[in-house]
């Protein structure tokens, strides 16, 4: 016996694409998935593979304030005023094994922990109204798209994916979904792991609100919990907006959606990024100017006009989160609000926004839709080529045993420029007696 599955994908390329389940050999769709995710990983960490990596704030802030707490002081570390536990969790192991080791235990502990919600895009994809042949697409994007490097395999970006599992349980529903206690938990840790996840509370108020769904309201008041007590926790660490720059840049409400969510997922980050700054310099303002805005923003207004129409369907949902998350993500930003109209800078705030509408547009071109279509295409091709670009850093095993040689206490980390300052710290677990062996 065979089962076929017809992905209308295909139509792109004038021909059926078919993947056949053959229950006789024991095809499992889901293991192959789990297998291509984890090879496209491989390539894509081929930098620092076998020896991991200490990631900006993680090993500048994070690793060398937790070295010396205990487990409860490590776990519920408070970084910028707000709790981010599992990044928190994750960096504690990390410091109960040799520091020479200390980074291939947050790198793979972290990719684990960002391939939860690629599995539930597996395992639920009918839910997603995405095929087999979509959830390929998904898998290839998500390595491949200019914002993935700065998001991929490091704890400190991983409440940009945790919103994502936020997102997905939303729209999965709760009849077809995860076990109400899965879900559950996964909220909480969710809204505990940064911020981000908890933008999305909004969005389970209004699917209880609209479909009477006991467990809704449950999720929600999950969500509305972990809010309130990041607020709290903000408030009470007597949280500054330093950095943050919230009316100074109206215009990047617009313009930095269009490059981040249209120009960079279709043209890659060189071109993207000279369409950047065509859209960033005032004096290209003129007719053709906006012209030129209204066409590059059509994928986008295209998607949001369809999600009305199913308000309440999984793409209207996935939309409603994306903007969400793209528009408080914007609203809550460091640094000058400007700079993200560009094909280098703030790239993860957009990853998740970019994931989910890719799913919405792969639901969309499941009925031929000729847009949707076109834009999948040209955002799979645009990924397949990039799957192995990352932002470089100094080699783990030379800068450490430089370190140990020259008794240094100041490590050099990825990127390039960032370093973590361990000379005042007592409990570092580091063997100095053969820093060779790394």
């Amino acid at each position: 016996m065979k089962s076929q599955e017809v992905d209308k994908l295909g139509a792109l390329f004038g021909m059926k694409i078919k993947f056949y389940a053959v229950k006789d050999v024991g095809f499992n769709f889901n293991f192959f998935a789990i297998l291509l995710y984890f090879l496209l990983s491989a390539v894509k960490m081929r930098g620092y593979l076998f020896e991991g990596r200490f990631w900006a704030e993680e090993g500048r802030f994070f690793y060398s304030e937790i070295v010396n707490k205990d487990w409860v002081g490590g776990v519920f570390y408070i970084f910028n005023g707000h709790l981010e536990i599992v990044t928190n969790a994750i960096v504690f192991v990390s410091t109960l094994f040799d520091l020479k080791y200390a980074p291939l235990v947050t790198t793979y502990l972290s990719l684990l922990v960002q391939f939860i919600p690629v599995y539930l895009i597996i395992k639920y994809r009918s839910e997603l109204s995405i095929s087999r042949f979509g959830v390929i697409i998904v898998i290839f994007v998500a390595a491949g798209l200019p914002q993935a490097a700065e998001v991929w395999a490091n704890s400190i970006n991983l409440h940009f994916h945790f919103s994502l599992i936020v997102a997905l349980i939303a729209a999965i529903g709760v009849a077809n979904g995860p076990s109400k206690w899965v879900s559950r938990i996964l909220l909480g840790v969710s809204g505990l792991s940064g911020i981000p996840a908890n933008f999305l509370f909004p969005v389970f108020a209004v699917l209880a609100f609209k479909n009477k769904e006991k467990e809704r309201w449950v999720q929600f008041f999950i969500l509305l919990f972990t809010a309130v007590l990041q607020v709290f926790l903000l408030v009470f660490n007597g949280y500054q907006s330093e950095g943050r720059e919230y009316f100074s840049a109206p215009q990047v409400f617009l313009l930095a959606p269009v490059v981040q969510l249209v120009a960079l997922p279709l043209f890659g980050s060189y071109i993207g990024g000279y369409l950047a700054d065509i859209l960033r310099e005032p004096s290209y303002l003129s007719v053709s100017y906006f012209v030129f805005l209204f066409v590059l923003s059509l994928p986008l207004v295209y998607l949001i006009l369809k999600s009305i129409r199913g308000a309440l369907s999984s793409i209207g949902v996935i939309v409603f989160s994306a903007f969400i998350l793209v528009f408080l993500s914007i609203f809550t930003s460091l640094g000058d609000k400007s700079m993200l109209i560009s094909g280098t800078f703030g790239w993860r705030y957009f990853y998740v926004p970019n994931i989910l509408l890719l799913i919405a547009f792969l639901s969309l071109s499941r009925a031929y839709d000729k847009l949707a279509l076109v834009f999948v295409f040209f955002v799979f091709i645009n990924s397949v080529g990039s799957v192995g670009h990352f932002i470089g850093g100094p080699s783990w095993s030379a800068n450490f045993c430089s370190s140990c040689d020259g008794n240094k206490s100041i490590y050099n980390i990825w990127p390039h420029g960032f370093t973590m300052d361990l000379s005042s710290q007592s409990k570092v677990p580091v063997n100095v007696s053969s820093p060779s062996e790394l």
